[in-house]
C-alpha cells in the first residue's frame, strides 16, 4: 500500500504536469502539443510522463474538468451570497454563467478549441457539469421557497426547466450571434420572464405526453 506521502508526491507531479499541459494547449492547441514538450517543459523524459498520464487525451480531459470547475465555482459564489435575495442570486447566476462562457470563446480561443472536442469526445463531463448547475439552481430555488419569494412545488424539474431556458448562455459556439451586451439584455430579459413564474401562486395544468394541447 501506498504511504500518503507518496501519493501526495505523485499528485504534485500530475499537477505539474497539468499545469505545463495547459500552458502548452493554451499557446499551441491540442492538436499541436505533444508529450515530448509536455514532459520537457517538466524537465522529465517522456517515458516518465506516461507513468502518470495514460496519454495526452487523458491530460487534456483533466484540464478540461479543472476549468469547468472553476467556472462552477464562479457560478456558485454568486449562487450562494447570504446578503442577496433568491431573485438577486438567480439573475447573477445567469449574468455570471454568461459572462464566464463569453470570456471563454472571446479571450482564450485554444481552450474553446480544446473544450470542444474533448467534450465532444467524452460528454459525461458536459452532463457532469449540467447537473452540478441544476444542483445550484436548486438551491436558489430552495431558497427562495423558504423566504416566500418564490412559489415552486417541485424544485428539482423546475430547476431542470431553468436550465433548459438559459443553456444557450452557456454555450460557447452560441456567442458568435451577438454582442456580449446583447446577450446580457437578453439574459436579463429570460431572468425577469422567469422570475414572474416563480412568484406566480396560481396553478398551472401539468403537461403530460400524450394529451391534448
Amino acid at each position: 500500500m501506498q504511504s500518503t506521502r507518496v501519493i501526495q508526491d505523485d499528485q504534485a507531479v500530475r499537477d505539474r504536469i497539468m499545469a505545463a499541459a495547459l500552458i502548452r494547449f493554451r499557446q499551441y492547441g491540442y492538436n499541436k502539443t505533444t508529450m515530448a514538450e509536455i514532459a520537457a517543459d517538466c524537465d522529465m523524459s517522456t517515458a516518465n510522463i506516461y507513468r502518470y498520464f495514460a496519454n495526452k487525451q487523458e491530460i487534456a480531459g483533466l484540464c478540461v474538468a479543472n476549468c469547468i470547475q472553476d467556472r462552477i465555482r464562479c457560478v456558485e459564489e454568486v449562487a450562494s451570497r447570504v446578503d442577496c435575495s433568491a431573485s438577486e442570486r438567480l439573475r447573477g447566476f445567469v449574468l455570471t454563467l454568461l459572462q464566464n462562457c463569453h470570456d471563454t470563446w472571446s479571450k482564450d480561443l485554444k481552450i474553446h478549441e480544446l473544450l470542444l472536442f474533448i467534450t465532444s469526445e467524452h460528454p459525461e463531463i458536459v452532463h457532469d457539469k449540467i447537473a452540478r448547475l441544476q444542483e445550484l439552481l436548486q438551491a436558489i430555488l430552495e431558497y427562495g421557497v423558504s423566504t416566500g419569494e418564490f412559489q415552486v412545488e417541485d424544485t428539482v424539474s423546475t430547476a431542470r426547466a431553468i436550465y433548459s431556458s438559459i443553456a444557450v448562455f452557456d454555450i460557447p459556439l452560441s456567442m458568435n450571434f451577438y454582442p456580449l451586451q446583447v446577450f446580457r439584455a437578453r439574459a436579463n430579459e429570460v431572468v425577469d420572464l422567469l422570475l414572474k413564474g416563480l412568484s406566480y401562486t396560481g396553478k398551472l395544468q401539468r403537461y403530460e405526453e400524450g394529451s391534448p394541447p
